[in-house]
């Protein structure tokens, strides 16, 4: 009986969980076995610091002119007779002009090319252009470069109201009667003080215009004709920049003629840049006023009674 009871104990301590084994009182008393569980071992490795890569080239700012004119045909960077870059030029609007952005490596890069102090001259199409650079290591320069007669540049500011709904307007440079330049680049400014800048053309390519020693006068035109006359002048220089801030005094503004635009007076690659730009937009970013005006504008005769064209 007592065998069928214990047995049934068993049973059911194994149903319950593990076998209790009964310890004499020595074993008992003697202290627990530590275990000891192993430690992962972990390996660092160290990550090397990251350092900038040597700039090793010369970047070129190249703004590209043919024949007083923004040209896009290729530029080509050569050191000796090494080609070291070669770019398309692009039209970038708030310069009014053509520029070609190119990287001139080092010798280390290209052999034959960059070395400090070596002169980098420049083709345009094909054909020697005027400007260079004397190139260095990371260094940054801006160069103009010219095929073609040199013409004169002007630049500067005056002050002219206007509200939307008024006539457009822009500078035009007259020489002895003759329109031989007009504003090219868009018109800076939030108004009353406006940016100007544009170039009076030579007499080799444009008869009747840039002479040394000629005077240029500066005429605010509108679409109807001569809206006023600075009191400033300048003489023309081959070559010459000069900055002349206008001041305009307004003329009554007479009719046209209807015979158009006054382009006539205008190379054709300049009448095209001129309407370029002969779309134009006021427009208020961030409650600043931009304006772009370009175009030559039709001329009819002026205040005095002469014509314009």
């Amino acid at each position: 009986m007592r065998g069928i009871i214990f047995a049934s104990l068993v049973v059911a301590a194994m149903a319950v969980g593990p076998t209790m084994v009964a310890q004499s009182p020595a074993e008992a008393a003697s202290p627990p076995t530590a275990i000891t569980t192993p430690t992962p071992s972990i390996t660092v490795t160290a990550t090397p610091t990251a350092t900038a890569t040597p700039v090793t080239a010369m970047f070129v700012w190249a703004d590209v002119t043919v024949n007083a004119a923004p040209s896009s045909e290729r530029v080509t960077a050569l050191i000796g007779d090494v080609e070291c870059a070669s770019e398309v030029p692009i039209r970038l609007p708030d310069i009014g002009g053509t520029t070609a952005f190119l990287t001139v490596p080092s010798s280390a890069e290209r052999p034959g090319c960059g070395v400090p102090g070596a002169i980098v001259h420049f083709l345009i199409g094909g054909q020697p252009a005027r400007g260079t650079v004397v190139w260095e290591t990371g260094a940054f320069s801006r160069v103009s470069l010219v095929i073609g007669p040199d013409w004169a540049s002007y630049y500067g500011r005056y002050v002219w109201p206007w509200t939307p709904g008024e006539p457009l307007f822009m500078v035009v440079a007259v020489v002895d009667g003759r329109d031989c330049g007009a504003q090219e680049n868009p018109l800076r400014g939030e108004g009353p003080e406006w940016g100007y800048g544009l170039k009076v053309l030579p007499d080799e390519l444009f008869p009747g215009c840039g002479r040394p020693g000629a005077k240029v006068q500066f005429e605010l035109r509108t679409s109807d004709g001569i809206l006023a006359r600075a009191s400033e002048t300048a003489i023309w220089q081959p070559g010459a920049v000069q900055e002349l801030n206008l001041t305009f005094k307004r003329l009554q503004v007479l009719p046209t003629t209807g015979a158009g635009p006054s382009t006539s007076h205008l190379p054709p690659e300049h009448v095209a840049l001129a309407f370029a730009f002969a779309g134009i937009t006021f427009g208020i970013v961030g409650g600043r006023l931009r304006r772009r005006i370009s175009g030559v504008p039709p001329v009819g005769r002026r205040a005095d009674g002469t014509s314009a064209r």
